[in-house]
């Protein structure tokens, strides 16, 4: 039988509370198998093009949202782990989006934030259409609470 393996960690994130989880799981699989980490977050469409509800005012506010977050968790791995590469792609289909990438890249497995209470529209969705259509396995993690005091919270400003 052979040995498991685990070469290239996918950690897609909305940037919700509940992503934190995920990406604690991610980075510690990452540094324990000695793994790329590939991050990925889907511009949902209201971030990428002006709609009739919001004009690109809204749009460069939610673009900046992004960025700062991006330049969070950025520091957030710098702290955890090494070997990462990050991406912000545009997207309507975010499940879509992720599986792509996951095959494009050749991930081992992808790690994916669990929305508790009133999730955003679709965070169900997309979780259940990865898990169904992904080309490797799929880790749900769930909110929890930290436990321990550690940093990088990407979060947090």
């Amino acid at each position: 039988m052979d040995a498991f393996k685990l070469d290239r960690v996918l950690f897609a994130t909305d940037f919700s509370p509940n992503c934190e989880s995920a990406f604690r799981y991610a980075t510690a699989l990452a540094q324990r198998f000695n793994a790329r980490l590939y991050v990925l977050h889907v511009l949902p469409a209201a971030e990428t093009e002006p709609s009739e509800e919001s004009s690109g005012r809204d749009v460069a506010i939610a673009e900046r949202g992004t960025i700062s977050a991006m330049r969070r968790l950025r520091k957030a791995l710098l702290a955890r782990h090494d070997d990462y590469m990050m991406a912000a792609i545009p997207g309507q289909q975010p499940s879509r989006r992720i599986i792509e990438k996951a095959r494009q890249l050749g991930v081992d497995l992808i790690v994916l934030g669990a929305h508790h209470g009133a999730p955003p529209p679709l965070a169900h969705d997309v979780v259940r259409e990865v898990c169904e259509a992904s080309p490797c396995p799929v880790i749900c993690v769930p909110y929890l609470p930290k436990t321990n005091s550690y940093e990088g919270d990407y979060l947090r400003e």
